[in-house]
C-alpha cells in the first residue's frame, strides 16, 4: 500500500526528478515568479474544451466515416478511424483513434487513441518576453527556432465489433490526459494499456516567429527530428501472460537524455523549466542529464486497498 502511494506521487507528479528552477541563459522577473497559473493551463484548457465540444466533433468524424469521406489508411492494413487537430493560444493538438481488426481474436477490435500536445520553444519564450516576465534577446529565440517540446498519450484498448471501436470510449481519446490525474489508471481492463511519453524535438527550417495556424500540428511530426526524454507505461495482463499472483497491473517507467538536438543544453533546459512553470505545472518536470529504468507489479488487493 504504501510503496503504491508513493509510486503515485512520484511517477504522476515529478516525472523526470526535481532539478533547480534557476535559468541558465534568461532573466526570470518578478512578474512570473508570481504569476499564479492554477492547476496545470494547459490541461484545464484542454479539458474545458472537449467537455464542451468533443460529442460534436466525434459526430461529424464519424459522419464522414459514415459517409466514406475520411478513411484513413496505416501502414499494410487498412485502418478506419478518427483524424482531428487543433491549435490553441499557446499550444497544439493532434489526436487520432485507429481502428482495426484483432488478428489474433476472430470477435474484437483494437481501439489505438492517441493524443499528441505540441509546445513551441520559441512562442512560449517570446509571449513570456511580451508580457514583462522574462528577458531573453532575439539572438537566444533564433537559437531556439524550431525547439519543440511533445507529450503523446496513447490508450489501447478493444471493442466487440466495428460500430462499437468507432464510437464508443471517446473519453479515452478526448480526455486521454485525465489517466494521469486520477485512480483512473488502476481500473484498466485485462490486455489494455496506456502510456504517456514525453519528447524533444527540432523543425527545421522553421522560423522562430511562425505563427500556428490553421492544420499546423497536424504536420509536427513529419518535420522533426525527436529524442524521447520521458516514458510511463501502465498495462493491465491478460491471465496467461502474469507471472504471478501479485502481476495484475504492471507500471513502467523511463527516462532518456536528450543530446543530439542541436541546440545548447543550457537553452533546452530554460525552455523546461519555463514549461514547468507555466503550462504544465502539474505533471511535469525534468532534467536532460540522468536516465534509468523502473518495473514494478501490484496485486489486485493493492489496488483494491489504494482505490
Amino acid at each position: 500500500m504504501k510503496l503504491l502511494i508513493a509510486l503515485t506521487a512520484l511517477f504522476f507528479t515529478r516525472v523526470y526528478g526535481a532539478d533547480s528552477d534557476q535559468f541558465t541563459h534568461i532573466s526570470m522577473n518578478q512578474g512570473l515568479k508570481s504569476l499564479d497559473f492554477g492547476d496545470s493551463p494547459l490541461y484545464v484548457e484542454l479539458e474545458n474544451y472537449f467537455t464542451k465540444h468533443h460529442e460534436k466533433i466525434a459526430a461529424s468524424q464519424l459522419n464522414n466515416i459514415e459517409w466514406g469521406d475520411d478513411h484513413r489508411i496505416w501502414g499494410g492494413v487498412n485502418h478506419i478511424g478518427l483524424d482531428y487537430s487543433k491549435d490553441f493560444l499557446d499550444f497544439s493538438v493532434s489526436m487520432r483513434r485507429q481502428v482495426a481488426p484483432d488478428l489474433f481474436h476472430d470477435e474484437r477490435y483494437i481501439v489505438t487513441d492517441i493524443m499528441d500536445i505540441y509546445v513551441n520553444a520559441s512562442k512560449l519564450f517570446e509571449k513570456c518576453r511580451d508580457n514583462g516576465s522574462i528577458d531573453i534577446s532575439d539572438e537566444q529565440l533564433k537559437a531556439i527556432a524550431g525547439l519543440t517540446f511533445k507529450r503523446s498519450y496513447r490508450f489501447n484498448h478493444f471493442a466487440d465489433n466495428y460500430q462499437d471501436a468507432l464510437t464508443l470510449n471517446l473519453n479515452r481519446l478526448f480526455f486521454s490526459f485525465t489517466y494521469f490525474r486520477s485512480k483512473n489508471f488502476l481500473r484498466l481492463n485485462p490486455g489494455e494499456f496506456i502510456t504517456k511519453e514525453d519528447y524533444l524535438g527540432v523543425y527545421a527550417g522553421l522560423a522562430s516567429h511562425l505563427p500556428v495556424g490553421h492544420g499546423f500540428s497536424a504536420h509536427l511530426g513529419a518535420l522533426a527530428k525527436y529524442e524521447r526524454v520521458g516514458k510511463v507505461e501502465i498495462y493491465s495482463p491478460l491471465e496467461d501472460e502474469k507471472t504471478d499472483s501479485e502481476d495484475d497491473l504492471r507500471i513502467n517507467y523511463e527516462r532518456f537524455t536528450a543530446s543530439n538536438l542541436g541546440i545548447t543544453a543550457g537553452l533546452t533546459g530554460d525552455f523546461l523549466r519555463l514549461l514547468r512553470l507555466t503550462l504544465f505545472q502539474y505533471d511535469f518536470s525534468y532534467t536532460l542529464e540522468k536516465k534509468y529504468k523502473t518495473f514494478l507489479n501490484f496485486s489486485n488487493e493493492e489496488i483494491d486497498e489504494y482505490i
